[in-house]
C-alpha cells in the first residue's frame, strides 16, 4: 500500500510539474509577442536611431530582469523555468540517427557561436546568457552575453519591423487610431 501511495504522489508531482511548465510556456509566448508588438510600434513611431536607442534600453533592462528572475526562481524553488538543463544535457547525450531534430539541437548546442549569434536574434539575450554562462558572475554575463546579444537582436529586428511597417503602418495601423 505504501508503494502505491508513493507512486500516486509522484504521479501528481509530475502532473503539477508539467502544468507549471505549460503555464510558463504560455506566459513566455505572450511576453514574446508583446515584445514583438512593442518593437514594431517603436520602430514605426520613431526614426531609426531613436527606435534603436529605445529598444536597446528596453531589451537590456528586460534581459536583466528575466535573467535575475530565472536565477531567483531556480535558487528558491529549484525550478528551471525555461528548461535549459534539458538543452544543456543534449551536449553529452548519445542520440540515435532517427531523431534528427534532437541531433540538430545537439549540433547547435556544441557550437557556442551558433547559440550566441542565432540565439540572440531568435530567442533573445536572456536565454542566450543563461545557456552560455560558465560562472554565475553578473558582470561577466552582462559584458559577454547580454550587452552584445541585445545589440544583435535590436540591430536585426528594428530594421525588419521598420520594413514590415513600411508596408502596413500607414495603410492599416495609423487609420485604426484616427
Amino acid at each position: 500500500m505504501e508503494a502505491e501511495q508513493v507512486e500516486s504522489i509522484m504521479g501528481v508531482r509530475d502532473l503539477l510539474s508539467r502544468l507549471r511548465n505549460y503555464f510558463a510556456a504560455a506566459v513566455l509566448f505572450v511576453a514574446y509577442h508583446w515584445y514583438d508588438a512593442l518593437c514594431y510600434a517603436v520602430s514605426n513611431m520613431f526614426e531609426l536611431a531613436q527606435a534603436v536607442a529605445i529598444m536597446l534600453t528596453i531589451l537590456f533592462l528586460a534581459s536583466l530582469l528575466l535573467v535575475w528572475l530565472h536565477q531567483a526562481i531556480r535558487k528558491k524553488y529549484g525550478w528551471d523555468v525555461l528548461g535549459l538543463e534539458e538543452l544543456n544535457a543534449l551536449k553529452d547525450a548519445d542520440i540515435p540517427r532517427r531523431k534528427i531534430w534532437k541531433r540538430f539541437l545537439r549540433w547547435i548546442m556544441l557550437r557556442r557561436w551558433t547559440i550566441f549569434w542565432i540565439g540572440s536574434a531568435i530567442v533573445g539575450p536572456p536565454v542566450v546568457a543563461l545557456l552560455l554562462r560558465k560562472n554565475k558572475s553578473w558582470s561577466s554575463m552582462i559584458k559577454l552575453y547580454i550587452i552584445p546579444g541585445t545589440f544583435i537582436s535590436v540591430l536585426i529586428w528594428i530594421p525588419v519591423m521598420k520594413g514590415i511597417g513600411w508596408f502596413t503602418w500607414e495603410q492599416y495601423i495609423r487609420p485604426l487610431f484616427y
